[in-house]
């Protein structure tokens, strides 16, 4: 349900002065106004909504009057030529009033009701002479009467009607007229009594010199004043004047406001034009994204993704790699530093300089690796060659004699085991006779391919004749 409050303000420049700095205050509060401002039926007031609440402003006067002034004549004398329709100048005998002082720059005379009551007259006309009822005169802006007649020219004249008002007491009411206006107040409203429409008798008499009547009547002057407003119509439509100000709101630019000419109060607060260029609700003044929408932060970051070189990251690049750390492949490293360019920067590549990484999964970098296609770290012989790429992975001293026999399994250590002339398994180097497949089957220290007597011993000649016994 909309909460509606009403503040009714009188037309009084302090309270409206509080209304103003009120709407101000919401303003900064708020931002942006929300306002409509619609003058109420009959010129009382203003309806303001501003952020979903209304302000009834009244603009009735305090101020409105009604001011009487009267004089009252007893047996005056009024010569019967004081109605010269033909002179410059009024003949009548005028009774002034001054219209007084305003209580507010912004009253001003609504209208002036002139009545007259005529209480008795006595009059004293040459026979002839018809005076017929009492005319009268209403003038504006006179001097004072100084009691010599000739005082007010006729321009001056509001009204002189030609013939008597129908009946007594006689009465009419002068409404004032808009720019410039009829009656002001400080003049001068002036009324005369005349008792005659023409100084000329039928029968030749001196109406001039000759007659006169007494009058006792009373004059009274009703004054109604209202007060100029924001609101108001017709001459109470106060002149205004559009002027720059300041609504104290950095977002809005050309800010005007309008106000009363003659007293300077505020008929339209001060309210600027919001500027916002890029759309985004968030006025330029605080825009921390100008040209985008402030309000579009992916990762809640505070910076809008417009500006935000890592959009989906609410921690930026924490590592500085130039990388977001939504897509950086290896966190706390910079992600551009590839040597081997294998996609996987250095700072998280356990082989840095190796596109192939560890191929054989030995743990050793391919371009470090000493046995490539093989574990490197398998060392049967602690050579520091791999098995995968030892000749002799179970020799630490290899194959010593050349022999393209590992030591480990070498038959014959310093000579060629692959020399076997008699093909008896026993490398030549190594065998007793090299050239006898039997070596020396009798044991008598002399090779078979050699023995001159076989299984007998060769050394056994007892008569030395070189044939074994």
């Amino acid at each position: 349900m909309l909460l509606k409050f009403c503040y009714l303000v009188l037309r009084n420049n302090f309270l409206r002065q509080q209304m103003t700095d009120l709407l101000q205050l919401f303003k900064i509060i708020f931002g942006k106004p929300i306002s409509i401002v619609v003058p109420l039926l009959g010129g009382n007031g203003i309806l303001i909504l501003f952020f979903g609440l209304f302000f009834l402003v009244s603009t009735t006067s305090s101020a409105q009057r009604t001011i009487v002034l009267t004089q009252t004549e007893s047996n005056a004398t009024i010569g019967l030529d004081r109605k010269d329709f033909g002179g410059p100048y009024s003949q009548g005998y005028h009774h002034d009033f001054d219209l007084g002082s305003s209580v507010s720059p912004c009253e001003r005379i609504v209208s002036i009701n002139l009545d007259i009551v005529i209480q008795s007259y006595t009059p004293n006309i040459p026979p002839g002479c018809s005076h017929s009822r009492t005319y009268y005169n209403v003038y504006y802006g006179c001097d004072v009467y100084n009691g010599m007649g000739g005082s007010c020219p006729t321009a001056n004249i509001v009204d002189e009607p030609n013939f008597p008002p129908a009946g007594a007491p006689y009465n009419q009411t002068y409404n004032n007229a808009c720019n410039p206006n009829t009656f002001d107040f400080g003049g001068n409203f002036s009324v005369d009594i005349v008792p005659v429409y023409s100084t000329a008798c039928p029968d030749g008499q001196d109406a001039i010199n000759q007659g006169h009547i007494a009058y006792t009547y009373t004059i009274t002057l009703t004054i109604e004043t209202d007060v100029e407003s924001c609101t108001g119509t017709g001459c109470l439509a106060g002149a205004t004047t559009t002027r720059a100000c300041d609504d104290l709101d950095p977002c809005t630019i050309n800010d005007m406001e309008t106000i009363l000419d003659c007293d300077g109060s505020v008929c339209t607060p001060c309210m600027g034009t919001f500027e916002d260029d890029d759309g985004d609700g968030v006025c330029n003044f605080n825009d921390i994204c100008p040209g985008f929408d402030d309000l579009a932060d992916a990762d809640g970051d505070g910076t809008p993704d417009g500006c935000d070189a890592c959009p989906n990251s609410a921690t930026g690049d924490t590592d500085g790699d130039t990388v977001c750390d939504d897509v950086d492949i290896c966190p706390g490293f910079d992600d551009t530093m590839d040597t081997d360019g294998d996609g996987t920067p250095d700072g998280c590549d356990a082989c840095p300089n190796a596109p192939g990484g560890d191929s054989d999964g030995d743990t050793v970098c391919d371009d470090v690796d000493v046995c490539p296609g093989f574990d490197d770290l398998a060392d049967a012989d602690g050579d520091g060659t791999p098995d995968g790429c030892d000749v002799c992975p179970n020799s630490a001293t290899d194959d010593t004699d050349g022999d393209s026999v590992c030591d480990d399994v070498d038959v014959c250590p310093g000579f060629n085991d692959n020399d076997d002339v008699d093909g008896d398994g026993t490398p030549d180097g190594c065998d007793t006779c090299p050239f006898s497949a039997t070596d020396d089957s009798d044991g008598d220290t002399v090779c078979d391919d050699v023995d001159v007597c076989p299984g007998f011993d060769d050394r056994v000649d007892t008569d030395n004749d070189g044939v074994p016994d």
